[in-house]
């Protein structure tokens, strides 16, 4: 079955742009091109895409078939290889010690907050020793539509106090102005929280 971002991947081209998000560019300073890296939640592949090119190994998942499908189309076009799953991210079972990076690009929100936690728990167990986790999520103050009852979004600080056992490289709390994008073109804004954090050596 279809989702709406299903719907809106068959009707836009690159709704998020075309350009790698800044907190993900911000991260790969600390990242050795040799870590394979998944992107949960990846859309239609702008990330998972551009970090291939660059000769990472590349795990993109997303519950949108249609999102998957232009992946494969691009990453074919541009003669890049990648891995693509279309399964929800609460479902999918990240493998242990694999990953140097796992992102998180604002998906967490779409779930119940109950399985948001248990996603990050399990990014933070299964990532390898000094692997990085980058996480962009709204929080509460976030005035938008999208903010339904018992989902996961969270409170000040909390995103930091949730990685309060690694090491935070980045972090901070504010809102985004947006000018509107592909399916929503009104002016809005979000309050988001954003975290770079390593997975310390014990």
């Amino acid at each position: 079955m279809r989702n709406r971002f299903g719907t809106l991947y068959s009707k836009y081209k690159n709704i998020w742009g075309d350009k790698p998000n800044k907190l993900l560019l911000s991260a790969l300073q600390y990242l050795d091109i040799k870590k394979e890296v998944l992107d949960l939640g990846c859309g239609q592949g702008r990330d998972a895409l551009f970090l291939s090119s660059l000769g990472f190994t590349v795990t993109a998942v997303d519950s949108s078939q249609e999102g998957i499908e232009i992946i494969n189309i691009e990453a074919k076009n541009r003669k890049l290889k990648l891995n693509t799953t279309c399964q929800r991210v609460e479902n999918f079972k990240v493998q242990s010690n694999k990953y140097g990076l796992i992102q998180l690009n604002n998906v967490l929100h779409f779930l119940s907050y109950d399985d948001g936690l248990k996603v990050l728990k399990n990014v933070k167990d299964k990532i390898i020793a000094n692997g990085i986790v980058v996480v962009s999520n709204f929080t509460i103050f976030d005035e938008s539509k999208l903010l339904k009852k018992g989902q996961f979004f969270v409170g000040k600080n909390q995103l930091a106090s949730l990685f309060s056992d690694f090491e935070v490289l980045f972090y901070e709390e504010k809102t985004f102005h947006n000018n509107g994008h592909k399916g929503d073109e009104t002016p809005h804004s979000h309050h988001i929280a954003k975290i770079i954090a390593r997975k310390s050596v014990n």
